[in-house]
């Protein structure tokens, strides 16, 4: 074999690498574009607006103590979280709409986030304190906002009684 056709052979066979390995290439980015859009979103953070009306319909309906495990107080005779009050998710972590979240302790949201507690098992809890909430929040004078965000539709929900002619 002449040494001309020995290194047309390489550079075909190193030309057919490169093209397998762009292939590869390609096959990852593709792969990791895909895991990049299946993961979670990002958590987001409740509005000021939300936690307080968490806050004082914890305060006023459940003593200031968590209503998951009504044991712990969370929030203080001021209407201020304690360090024990954490935000929890219930439905999904970038939901952060009123209806989709709460405030318990921090023993609770651990056993929840570990599994110790099933989400099935709490449940009808959340639900328990959605209605106490819109309860609350219907018989609200004017200590907290009328309308606050219900879901993430960008629509506002309006509390309380409905003025005449309106």
């Amino acid at each position: 074999m002449t040494k001309t056709n020995q290194t047309s052979r390489t550079e075909l066979v190193r030309g057919a690498d490169i093209s397998v390995v762009m292939d590869r290439l390609d096959l990852i980015q593709t792969t990791l574009e895909e895991m990049r859009s299946a993961l979670p979103l990002k958590r987001r953070r409740l509005s000021r607006a939300t936690r307080r009306a968490h806050a004082d319909c914890i305060l006023h309906r459940y003593e200031g103590k968590c209503p998951l495990c009504r044991a712990t107080r969370i929030i203080s005779e001021s209407g201020l979280p304690l360090p024990v009050c954490h935000q929890e998710h219930f439905v999904n972590r970038h939901e952060n709409a009123l209806d989709k979240t709460w405030l318990v302790c921090a023993a609770c949201n651990s056993k929840k986030a570990t599994g110790e507690v099933a989400h099935t098992d709490v449940d009808a809890l959340f639900r328990a304190y959605q209605v106490t909430l819109r309860a609350h929040l219907a018989g609200l004078d004017r200590r907290l906002p009328r309308q606050i965000r219900m879901e993430n539709s960008g629509k506002l929900c309006t509390f309380g009684k409905k003025k005449a002619g309106a």
